[in-house]
């Protein structure tokens, strides 16, 4: 199956204008297939000269997650 179609890679702004985005992709030809497993890409950055004794943490914001459901957004 996935022969059968073109995959890629997006970078999409997870604010107000994700709506318009998905809208554009949708028109272009895009959506989610059953059968190919949708995957998610988390963007993270570090300090590049942080001091070794400070203490981190990570957490993802739920509030800036969505869930694509037949090109809508769900949650």
């Amino acid at each position: 199956m996935t022969e059968d179609v073109e995959q890629s890679v997006m970078t999409l702004v997870i604010d107000e204008s994700l709506p318009a985005a998905i809208e554009g992709l949708k028109a272009d030809g895009w959506e989610l297939i059953p059968g190919i497993v949708p995957v998610a890409i988390y963007h993270v950055v570090r300090h590049k000269n942080r001091p070794k004794d400070m203490e981190l943490k990570m957490a993802i914001d739920d509030s800036k997650v969505g869930i694509l459901r037949n090109g809508k957004i769900v949650g």
